[in-house]
């Protein structure tokens, strides 16, 4: 009995666990801080990458995905950092500026943020969806998108995605992370 148990163990075990982001310390608390969650599903691909400190932007949670070429950054700012903001705006175009090339021809697009899904699945007070081209200094990668959510007295949420190539649920992974609701919202 004891060796089937072992043998199920070493053989079930690494699988269940490489199938998981297991997030760092200091990410699950921020995330705990500002009232949110991550929703990956598990087939995801992706995995916990070092952060690289040559960058103009600091992430607190870096992830890397070699099946789909892609990488998903996310940055947390607590509500005592974000409640210093009077509009949120000016504070996610300079950092989605920080990302993106400034070489002539490219652009920032916005897309529009239905009401319905900023407080039915986002639960903030407001959002906005960008894509753009990075800096080759920043990532390897062709393309970038990010997604800001603010929400008074929680907090603001960057969650970034730099990719190749459209790959299926990209847009899922760029929007997996959202406020939890609460009875007031």
């Amino acid at each position: 009995m004891y060796k089937a148990l072992l043998i199920l163990c070493v053989f079930i075990l690494p699988t269940r666990v490489n199938s998981q982001i297991i997030f760092t310390r200091s990410f699950t608390q921020k995330l705990l801080n500002v009232g949110a969650v991550v929703s990956l599903k598990e087939d995801h691909w992706f995995k916990v990458a070092l952060p690289n400190p040559d960058h103009l932007v600091t992430y607190d949670l870096s992830l890397d995905n070699e099946r789909d070429s892609a990488e998903l950054k996310y940055i947390l700012w607590e509500s005592k950092k974000a409640d210093r903001m009077m509009y949120p705006e000016p504070y996610v175009i300079s950092t989605v500026a920080n990302l993106a090339t400034n070489e002539k021809g490219y652009w920032i697009s916005t897309t529009p943020i239905s009401d319905k899904l900023l407080s039915e699945r986002y639960h903030a007070d407001w959002a906005a969806e960008m894509s753009f081209v990075p800096k080759a200094s920043i990532t390897n990668k062709k393309y970038g998108k990010a997604l800001a959510l603010y929400r008074q007295d929680y907090g603001m949420i960057y969650t970034i995605l730099f990719y190749n190539q459209e790959y299926p649920g990209f847009n899922n992974h760029l929007r997996s992370i959202h406020f939890v609701a609460s009875s007031t919202h």
